[in-house]
């Protein structure tokens, strides 16, 4: 019996077999039919009828009991059947009882199954049923074997396509019918190239002769042919090609497999005496013919047969077939010879023993033949040979199956797209290595998009175009995006096929190889990382070897170092010829007398390697130049995973510098000997046990040891009295400090006076790092310590003669200031009373004349402090805004009662604050500014500031002020830099002044680190500028409220600058601004109906000024200020001649020149507020509703205190003035009576106010009465002097009404005396010392919008201090709760809030942080911001 491969038979979809049982049960009258066939050694079941789920079971117990077999079997009971009880009561469950085995046998006589019938009862078949029965079984056999042929096609067909081998059929005219894809891989020609060319015009003419005949063979009956020939390819060259051929009989083509032998022909030549002997044996064999009597004996037997079994002809007639079939199978023998005698003819396979013991497999086709003469019947055989074949079967089921495995176990899967019906088939294992789900269905596009986008994507998506275009096959390595995400490396391969020039097919293999090809990529990676450090070591020669010697690696340190390159010795040579020649016979000579044997060539630099795995030697190299290098070289085995040697890696560094070194080290080491004996120092080296190495020649003079021998003797022999701090000294140093002394007594023996040394001792340090001993140097410094003693008694002298300098400039400036106070004081106050014309210009001149004095003496006084080196800056953080403001407002009027344009122009992005001596910045500019005033008779005075660069915190500032004045002539700009120098003396004469000024500036800005620069026209103009580079900050942004409402904004000036800085300034909140420079072209804009929401007007303006314009806008064009508001720009020496006039024309606000942007902005926030009053609105005060307090005034000179009291009886009526001549008066005073406020002088006799002011803080009081120090002293520290004291502020005499009345303003509130309850159920109106709503409001100008907003403000600002304040006097910080203090002084102080703001003074100056006073203070600071609040709420509307 021959198996059969039914592995694909697939019943389920087969519906005939199904059919063929149902028919079968219908003609047999039975309930159940099952079809069995048989797959190799198994019996499988394919189709059934009549059961559930029991056919398996019921069907393998019947075959278990050897019911199988190609016979009929018929049983009408189990009991005539054995079988385990069980397994009966199993089958009758099931209702089985009985049953028949029909086989199903081919034509060809091999058994392929059984036809199975089952019942319940007995069975009896008719003739009709026998008959209809047998019609389905042969219908079953056709079914079962169409199936084998279909399975079996599709393997041919599979192996046609896939075949390396060229697989052909052809027509005996030398025609391709077909082709399979091999002839284009191997050949280059396509399949329309191929099917419409002769077979014959692609042999090479040499050898078409010769492959004619053989295919003439084929005409001539032959049944197949073996011949060789060459065959050109498209690119024109010849292969081999070998072919094996057979006719087809019906049709007449033949069939033919070529093989390309090229490559194999250098094979041949060996082979080519045993292959012509295995043609002809394989040309000349028909199998095995022979005749045998019926007991087995071989009567005959051709040549080709006996052969194939191993023996001659006459070897093999006379013996019997049980002689050549192995014993085991002579039951076989006996069933054949029974078989053919009792039917005349046998057939099927038999296994015979070749001589050599080896078994071959035959297909016999037996028949009896009976002898006409009636003697012995004889049996004629023809067998055919089919052990290769039968092999072939086994090997492909077996390499189908290892395909499968090997599959699954390298991860190869397959796919195929058909082109027409764009379907892509996966199969599971490519399914699988896209990590896809098993019922996903793939398609082109979605195939394409697992590959990982970018040249993954991209290769694929070519390879594929190109393959159905052109028939290109592709075989890559790409990156996917599985289905989960992950990403895999594959290598893909495709081809395309082609039918009638169209692709109508695209397949392939898939093949997850991730971990090879990262293992690769590492692989790779980890061999450029060694070249790399072997090539980048260009100090270190490497050089490698194989076994043999010969060099593999020659990196970058070799060349350099040898001058060969790589391409000169890899694969070339032996490193041999870098020695020098004798160094080698020498090295040999000691290896033969180490090892005690003959060192052979090879072994010469690895043998010692080869033993303990490296040899380190110091070798001479010759480089290409003939030039000899010193080397140490290291020689290491280099060993295989199994440790067997592979090759040898040299290293080599060049040592020839380190022997010249050690060469020099040798002459150095003489050199620095007599370098020490001759250095014109003292200088002596001892070892560690401080005994003399070396000594200088100065060394021994100084110490008298020029006729002593000191070296090897002891340090301590020569110095016995050495202390034991000297001794420990040494010590220190023997461990490695070093000590030295600048100065020290040394008392020799013999001598009288003292000697000065400076001295210092070292280690020296050996080769190793260790410490050698001492090296120990000296110096008389006798002479200099004598010198330097004489200049610091003159140094003494000198600061003698400063202190008393210092003082008496001190005292120079306290007594001139004191009687310029009076000039000063009683001048400013005579001018604010009635005078007539004469009276006011001597007065004016007199105020001025001791102005000018006082700067005079100011300056002097500041460059005496310069050029003694005593003035210090004092830097701390400083609003840049608020600098600039000051500098102009102190000129400004100067500037403007000259008729003179002043323009301030700060840079919108500049930071607010700044980290600089503002008083000294301040006194730059406005000395800047003074000059520009000075030297400008008409036109424009423009302080700028600008930024130049930006860093982290830090900003470069350029300070610039620009005049149109008289200018300055270039050969004279150097000049007036110099102290007390001008351009020259008319300017002197002319203009006046010192000639400091600007000598000042410079050295204040020296200070600052920056310098004036100057550019300057002569009759044009000058500006003074200089860069500073600063420390600082943003702050918090500046906001406005109602701003957003103005959109547009008409500026009218007649000074283009002035135009361009509004403009700018109204840009930093994308105002929209239009521009005219007169009155009349104003009027021409307004009347051309543009609508406004303010109007900014100049008041000097020419032919029309800007109340006149203002007047024609009222009077023609908008009489409403609240349909068009008009804010006035004017110089505040125009105050008396426009009020009257705004209040008539309604404008909304006056703004003084020059503009600044935070009272620009301010005013235009109040255009649309609701509580905005028009010019002229202003409510007028009652001075005499002021509440009375208490000034003491401590003053020894009484023009001064004259005039101290003059200024407050006029400052505040209801006030008491208390006298006191100096401080012990004024200290007795406070003893008994504490004041509202105190001004104190500081100096004075008896008690200074320094000294009163610290005895009257010890006093015991629990409210702080503000001491305000008055000095005619205006040096650096005062004002720190006077603050450390306990002062509170400080005023610089000459003392003038303004300066006292901004002193009561900030430290004392006037306003009316109201009794303080601290009982927040007894709060009402009159609780004004608590809360001051009206000190707000006249903030705000009564915008009382605004004044909603800013309660709000103020409120949730007390609620976040207070909890603060908590939380710093919980974790007893005192710094942190001074900061708190102060924030909340500001607050309290702004917003009327006057005894929070003096509880808040007193947490800012806390000294200590006492846990009980600090308590206290909270809980005070608490109640009064609780009552605070409760009466900020009333008046929240």
């Amino acid at each position: 019996m021959s198996p059969h491969n039914f592995n694909k038979l697939d019943a389920d979809k087969d519906v005939s077999l199904y059919r063929i049982c149902e028919l079968t049960a219908q003609i047999a009258q039975v309930p159940k039919v099952a079809l069995l066939y048989r797959d190799g050694s198994q019996v499988c079941y394919t189709a059934d009828f009549g059961f559930k789920d029991e056919c398996h079971e019921v069907l393998s117990i019947l075959i278990s009991n050897s019911v199988y077999s190609k016979d009929t079997f018929h049983c009408n009971s189990l009991m005539d059947f054995e079988l385990d009880q069980s397994q009966v009561d199993f089958l009758k469950k099931h209702e089985v009882d009985s049953f028949s085995f029909y086989p199903l046998v081919n034509k060809s006589g091999d058994f392929l199954g059984h036809l199975v019938l089952l019942s319940s009862k007995q069975i009896f078949y008719s003739d009709s049923q026998e008959r209809g029965i047998a019609l389905l079984r042969a219908e079953a056999t056709v079914v079962l074997q169409e199936r084998l042929l279909i399975s079996e096609y599709a393997q041919i067909e599979r192996l046609f396509n896939l075949s390396n081998d060229l697989i052909c059929i052809a027509s005996v005219d030398g025609f391709f019918k077909k082709v399979n894809p091999s002839f284009t891989k191997q050949l280059g020609w396509d399949e329309p190239t191929l099917l419409t060319h002769s077979f014959f015009e692609m042999i090479h003419p040499d050898d078409l002769e010769k492959s004619k005949k053989e295919i003439e063979k084929l005409g001539r009956g032959e049944s197949s042919i073996e011949f060789s020939h060459r065959f050109v390819c498209k690119d024109g060259e010849y292969v081999d090609l070998e072919w094996v051929a057979t006719p087809e009989s019906k049709s007449g083509d033949i069939f033919a497999i070529a093989r390309n032998t090229t490559e194999s022909k250098a094979r041949e030549h060996r082979l080519e005496q045993s292959e012509n002997r295995l043609r002809v044996f394989f040309e000349s064999s028909q199998g095995l013919m022979c005749t045998h009597d019926l007991s087995g004996v071989f009567l005959s037997v051709n040549e080709a047969g006996s052969s194939r079994l191993g023996y001659q002809v006459n070897q093999v007639v006379g013996r019997s077939l049980y002689d050549i079939v192995p014993v085991h199978r002579h039951e076989f023998i006996d069933q054949y010879l029974s078989d053919i005698k009792k039917n005349g003819k046998a057939s099927g396979q038999m296994v015979t023993r070749h001589r050599d013991g080896s078994y071959l497999i035959w297909m016999y086709n037996n028949v009896l033949e009976r002898d006409p003469t009636g003697e012995v019947d004889y049996v004629i055989g023809n067998a055919i040979d089919i052990t290769q074949r039968i092999s072939l079967e086994n090997e492909l089921t077996q390499a189908r199956k290892l395909l499968e495995e090997t599959g699954k176990i390298a991860k190869v899967g397959g796919w195929s797209l058909n082109v027409k019906a764009n379907e892509l088939t996966w199969s599971p294992m490519t399914k699988t290595i896209h990590e896809v789900p098993e019922n996903f269905v793939p398609d082109v596009s979605t195939g394409i998009d697992f590959y990982k986008e970018g040249e993954s994507r991209s290769k694929i998506s070519k390879a594929v175009e190109r393959a159905m275009n052109f028939g290109e096959p592709w075989d890559l390595e790409l990156q996917l995006v599985t289905f989960k995400g992950n990403d895999l490396w594959v290598r893909a391969i495709g081809q395309a096929e082609f039918k009638d020039g169209e692709c109508v097919r695209v397949f392939g293999t898939f093949q997850d190889i991730d971990e090879s090809k990262k293992a690769e990529i590492e692989l790779e990676h980890t061999r450029k990382v060694l070249d790399n450090v072997i090539n980048a070591s260009s100090e270190v020669c490497v050089i490698s070897t194989d076994v043999e010697g010969v060099i593999t690696v020659f990196n970058v340190g070799a060349e350099k170092m040898l001058g060969y390159t790589s391409d000169e010795v890899v694969g070339k040579r032996k490193p041999d010829f870098l020695h020098k020649p004798s160094e080698v016979l020498a090295h040999v000579k000691e290896l033969e007398q180490e090892f005690g044997r003959e060192i052979q060539q090879h072994e010469i630099f690895t043998i010692r390697a080869d033993i303990n795995g490296f040899d380190q030697k110091n070798w001479t190299f010759l480089t290409k130049g003939g030039q000899e290098k010193s080397v140490s070289l290291v020689v290491s085995t280099m060993r295989d995973l199994s440790n067997e040697i592979i090759g040898y890696l040299g290293i080599a560094i060049d040592v020839t510098e380190k022997v010249k070194f050690e060469m020099d080290l040798i002459n150095e080491k003489s050199r620095l000997s007599a370098f020490v004996q001759h250095a014109p120092a003292a200088v002596a080296m001892l070892d560690h046990d401080l005994k003399y190495i070396n000594a200088s020649n100065q060394w021994k003079k100084e110490y008298s040891m020029q006729q002593l021998d000191i070296i090897g003797k002891s340090h301590y022999d020569f110095f016995p009295e050495l202390t034991e701090a000297a001794i420990a000294r040494h010590q220190r140093v023997l461990k490695g400090a070093i000590e030295r002394k600048e100065e020290d007594v040394v008392k020799l023996p013999g001598e009288t006076s003292k000697r000065y040394v400076s001295w210092e001792m070292r280690p020296w340090y050996l080769f190793d790092g260790e410490i050698g001993g001492i090296m120990i140097s000296t110096q008389n410094v006798t002479g200099f310590v004598k010198q330097r003693e004489e200049l610091e008694r003159a140094k003494e002298l000198a600061e003698e003669a400063s202190s008393a300098k210092s003082e008496f400039l001190a005292n120079m400036s306290h007594e001139i200031r004191t009687p310029l106070n009076g000039v000063i004081g009683f001048t400013d106050l005579v001018l604010k009373t009635r005078l007539n014309e004469t009276q006011n210009q001597y007065l004016t001149i007199v105020n001025q004349s001791a102005n000018a004095l006082l700067s005079i003496i100011n300056d002097i006084l500041d460059f005496s402090k310069i050029e003694a080196g005593k003035l210090e800056l004092d830097v701390e953080k400083c609003d840049l805004y608020e600098i600039s403001s000051q500098a102009t407002d102190i000129i400004t009027y100067q500037i403007q009662q000259k008729g003179l344009e002043m323009l301030l122009n700060v840079a919108p992005e500049l930071p607010r604050f700044i980290y600089a001596d503002s008083v000294r910045l301040k006194q730059v500019l406005v000395n800047l500014l003074g000059n520009a005033s000075k030297f400008t008779q008409k036109g424009e005075i423009e302080l700028k500031i600008e930024n130049l660069e930006t860093y982290e915190n830090k900003n470069k500032i350029r300070f610039s002020v620009r005049d149109t004045g008289i200018g300055i002539k270039p050969e004279k700009q150097s000049k007036i830099f110099e102290a007390f120098s001008q351009e020259d003396s008319s300017t002197t004469k002319k203009y006046g002044g010192t000639g400091l000024g600007l000598a000042i500036s410079n050295s204040l800005l020296k200070m600052m680190g920056s310098q004036l620069n100057l550019t300057s026209e002569v009759d044009k103009g000058s500006t003074f500028y200089f860069d500073i580079v600063l420390d600082t900050e943003e702050g918090e942004k500046l906001e406005w409220f109602d701003v957003s409402k103005i959109k547009k904004v008409l500026i009218v000036d007649d000074n283009d600058n002035n135009r361009l800085i509004v403009r700018q300034m109204l840009l930093l909140q994308n105002i929209q601004s239009l521009e005219a420079a007169n009155g009349l072209e104003a009027l021409q804009k307004l009347a051309a109906g543009e609508r406004y929401d303010v109007v900014l007007m100049d008041y000097h303006m020419p032919f029309m000024d800007g109340l006149e314009t203002i007047q024609k806008i009222r009077e023609t064009i908008q009489p409403d200020p609240e349909e068009l508001p008009i804010m006035l720009l004017h110089s505040s020496s125009d105050d008396q001649k426009i009020i009257p006039a705004c209040r008539e024309y309604s404008v909304m606000h006056r703004l003084i020149k020059p503009l600044k942007i935070q009272e620009f902005y301010t005013a235009l926030s109040h255009i649309h507020s609701s509580g905005f009053k028009y010019e002229g609105t202003e409510q007028l005060e009652d001075k005499g509703a002021f509440r009375a307090f208490t000034v003491l005034v401590a003053e020894d000179n009484i023009v001064n205190m004259l005039l101290a009291k003059t200024i407050v009886a006029k400052i505040a009526p209801n006030a008491t003035f208390v006298e006191a001549a100096n401080g012990k008066e004024a200290l007795n005073y406070c003893q008994y009576n504490m004041p509202d406020i105190i001004l104190m002088d500081v100096q004075m006799p008896e008690m200074n106010g320094y000294e009163a002011t610290g005895k009257i803080r010890a006093l015991d009081y629990h409210t702080h009465v503000p001491i305000i120090a008055f000095t005619a002293g205006n040096v650096k520290g005062e004002r720190e002097k006077c603050i450390a004291a306990g002062m509170d502020d400080f005023l610089v005499k000459p003392v003038v009404e303004e300066n006292i009345n901004m002193i009561f303003k900030k430290w004392l509130e006037l306003e009316p005396e109201i009794p303080v309850s601290t009982n927040p159920s007894e709060i009402d109106d009159s609780n004004i010392l608590h809360y001051n709503s009206s000190k707000l409001l006249n903030y705000i100008d009564h915008d009382m919008e605004m004044f909603q907003n800013i309660l709000l403000v103020v409120k949730e600002e007390l609620e976040k201090s207070l909890s603060n304040i908590s939380n710093l006097v919980e974790a007893k910080e005192l710094k942190p709760l001074k900061e708190a203090g102060h924030k909340l002084y500001g607050t309290a102080a702004s917003g009327g809030m006057k005894a929070l703001s003096e509880l808040a003074f007193q947490l800012e100056h806390l000294k200590v942080f006492d846990d009980a006073d600090v308590l206290e203070l909270f809980e005070k600071i608490q109640v009064e911001v609780e009552l605070v609040k409760l009466l900020i709420d009333r008046d929240l509307v």
